[in-house]
């Protein structure tokens, strides 16, 4: 799962905000102009801090930004006809941000988030890993570092 952090003018209301979308990215984005904008994210509380830098750059600019909208987009109809509800306050989005993440899985060795890709292993079948490394050293941890598992590859 992934958040996508982007900068919109609404087509029905015309409020201007700084969007971040999970499902679908938007197409009909605003023209780049900030570092960050544009891109997805695995980390939604680093989409919520992205999207507050955003924000506050784009009104120093004068861009009248009525602040960040957060929701999920799915098809080409919620792209044009929703209008997501605007958070106003920087410690809302970054609450949001905060229990998303929580809500996440995570690595069984590190704790990183899973993200899209994920290592499972029959050796080890009930736990999940973001890579070989966190699984081989897991693996390590459980059946010792002589049993067979090469961490190293020869080439």
């Amino acid at each position: 799962m992934t958040w996508f952090v982007s900068r919109q003018m609404y087509y029905f209301s015309g409020k201007k905000v700084v969007e971040i979308t999970e499902g679908k990215f938007p197409t009909n984005l605003l023209k780049n102009r900030f570092d960050g904008e544009s891109k997805e994210y695995v980390n939604p509380l680093e989409a919520a801090e992205i999207a507050i830098q955003i924000k506050n750059a784009w009104n120093k600019m004068g861009g009248n930004c009525a602040g960040i909208a957060i929701g999920h987009r799915s098809d080409l109809y919620s792209e044009i006809a929703t209008e997501f509800a605007v958070l106003e306050s920087d410690e809302l989005v970054l609450a949001w941000g905060k229990e998303a993440k929580e809500k996440l899985p995570k690595c069984d060795y590190c704790s990183s988030i899973l993200g899209d890709k994920s290592i499972k292993n029959e050796i080890i079948p009930n736990e999940v890993f973001c890579s070989i490394q966190c699984f081989l050293k897991r693996a390590n941890q459980l059946f010792g570092e002589n049993d067979g598992l090469e961490t190293n590859s020869v080439g």
